[in-house]
């Protein structure tokens, strides 16, 4: 989108960015577990490139509207296609976090449920964290979030999956919001001699009021980020309760095929 929300994913080793850290399942589910965890946390980053994209696109047809109208169209329509891989990807994503939440149910080992909800409620791990230089203090509300979920008087192992369902939700609004987007793209697009530098002058020098432009990308900045910091925090919360559960992954390393389970 306009603003550069997420950070240079390019150099990041897809397969093994950000997947929430196998979440204790049950032995013979592990490397399973592992390998859908992974692909969950690829799906997450090819989303967040694709919609990056998109904010390049978007920059690059603003500047090139700085000279002419003309300039600007082979950027707007690239802009218009990232746009709507994104709308794809975050759906994408948010099917992920449905499907291997219902793969998980029934897979998880109760004493690591339980040590998640046990790191979840631990009201010094976030303080910790940030003393750690790891964390920042406005991450604190998704640390509350989860703790908000572990409190609804759920079975430990529920727990983490409404973690799922949570961030799945969120993931749809991530997508639901860029549709929003693409959709004034496309109606911007439409118009005759549309200028993008035009168009935001109008709005700000002329009309005094703010772009829709630009109230579409700061919603989607919004909840983009609330997913983002969620996700971080329901990791750093599974990683933590890996430290309450000697063994989770067994002694040895284990590798397997690509045939799922149902």
């Amino acid at each position: 989108m306009i603003t550069l929300c997420t950070a240079v994913l390019t150099s990041i080793p897809g397969y093994f960015v950000n997947t929430i850290n196998l979440t204790g399942a049950q032995v013979k589910y592990d490397p399973e577990a592992e390998f859908r965890l992974a692909k969950l946390g690829r799906s997450i980053v090819e989303a967040k490139l694709v919609t990056l994209n998109a904010s390049v696109s978007l920059k690059t047809a603003y500047a090139a509207s700085l000279r002419n109208r003309e300039s600007q169209h082979s950027h707007f329509v690239q802009t218009l296609a990232h746009s709507t891989e994104a709308n794809v990807a975050w759906a994408n994503v948010a099917n992920d976090f449905r499907d291997t939440r219902q793969w998980l149910d029934g897979k998880l080992r109760a004493d690591y449920s339980q040590a998640f909800v046990d790191a979840a409620t631990d009201r010094d791990l976030h303080p910790n964290l940030v003393d750690q230089h790891v964390s920042r203090d406005y991450m604190a509300f998704a640390f509350e979030a989860v703790r908000a979920i572990c409190e609804d008087n759920l079975a430990p192992a529920q727990v983490i999956l409404a973690c799922f369902d949570h961030l799945e939700r969120l993931a749809r609004e991530c997508a639901e919001r860029v549709n929003q987007f693409t959709l004034y793209i496309e109606e911007l697009q439409r118009e005759d001699d549309f200028s993008l530098y035009g168009y935001i002058f109008d709005c700000l020098a002329v009309k005094g009021e703010k772009p829709r432009l630009y109230e579409l990308d700061e919603a989607y900045f919004t909840v983009h980020s609330e997913f983002e910091i969620t996700y971080e925090a329901v990791e750093q919360i599974a990683r933590h309760a890996h430290t309450l559960v000697p063994g989770t992954h067994g002694q040895e390393p284990r590798f397997f095929d690509l045939n799922f389970t149902e």
